[in-house]
């Protein structure tokens, strides 16, 4: 019955946040990306007319005639590759149909291997794996955002507050005994996953992400100030370790940038599958 919860948390929380991300664009279907990037004022070169072209071209002058023709190509070779960058930051309807049950797959499989951790607990927590369970959707749901568009949309910070809060009420119902023991420990997750990120975001101008520090605050209430502090530490090694392996294969250098959320993502898998939260 425990694993049912937290499986049925899975899927209804995969299934909603990954419509969400289909209707807000970040999935784009059927050669739709035009539509969408239109919606974002990103403007497409488009041929122009032959004839309008014709009729509005001016005769350059001896100086300009071959500097004119150079500009023109440069141009529009920069327009091709931002248009190429811009389309790059979505998702086909192959890997959709690939990422979805992968996703989910992880999501079922290490909540179990945590369930095993605890099914033998004269005390099993039902809501705890459902709380678990949503997280993880949670938080691949942003890896997939921030990894194509280094973004981590606010209603993925909203779903998770949300389900927090009904947890809560589920919590003081039929939990009452250890409710306090679980505000004091969601506080310290808090303050350590948001309040701190934070001032660490101002200090160092952007060397951790906004979206990141709110992803890391509602990870601190769902999972705790111990599942916060391990997601926290693996991801950094994780993060540490990949940039080192790019800047040796000399695809990033030491200026560049690496998208948090996917690391944050496999730290907390790792955290579900080894119990350590």
């Amino acid at each position: 019955m425990i694993y049912i919860v937290s499986a049925g948390s899975a899927l209804l929380t995969t299934v909603c946040l990954y419509l969400y991300l289909l209707k807000t664009g970040y999935f784009v279907m059927n050669g739709d990306a035009h539509a969408s990037l239109a919606e974002e004022n990103i403007v497409l070169p488009d041929t122009e007319d032959p004839d309008e072209e014709e009729d509005n071209k001016e005769v350059p002058e001896e100086n300009d005639a071959e500097e004119e023709p150079q500009k023109e190509k440069k141009d529009k070779t920069e327009d091709e590759k931002t248009v190429k960058e811009e389309l790059t930051g979505f998702y086909t309807r192959s890997q959709i149909m690939l990422i979805l049950p992968i996703f989910f797959i992880i999501t079922l499989v290490s909540n179990y291997l945590m369930y095993t951790y605890t099914v033998e607990s004269s005390h099993p927590r039902p809501l705890f794996f459902a709380k678990m369970a949503i997280m993880c959707g949670i938080t691949g749901a942003a890896a997939l955002t921030d990894f194509k568009r280094r973004k981590i949309p606010n209603a993925l910070i909203a779903c998770g507050a949300v389900s927090r809060g009904i947890i809560y009420v589920l919590e003081f119902i039929f939990d009452r005994d250890e409710i306090l023991f679980t505000l004091k420990n969601d506080l310290i997750g808090f303050l350590l996953g948001f309040v701190m990120l934070f001032v660490v975001a101002i200090i160092s101008k952007g060397g951790i992400g906004y979206g990141d520090v709110k992803l890391f605050g509602v990870l601190g209430v769902m999972a705790g100030s111990t599942g916060l502090y391990m997601t926290l530490l693996i991801s950094l090694i994780i993060n540490s370790v990949t940039a080192l392996g790019l800047m040796a294969a000399r695809k990033k250098t030491i200026k560049s940038t690496l998208p948090m959320a996917p690391f944050i993502y496999a730290a907390f898998v790792v955290v579900c599958i080894l119990g350590l939260c």
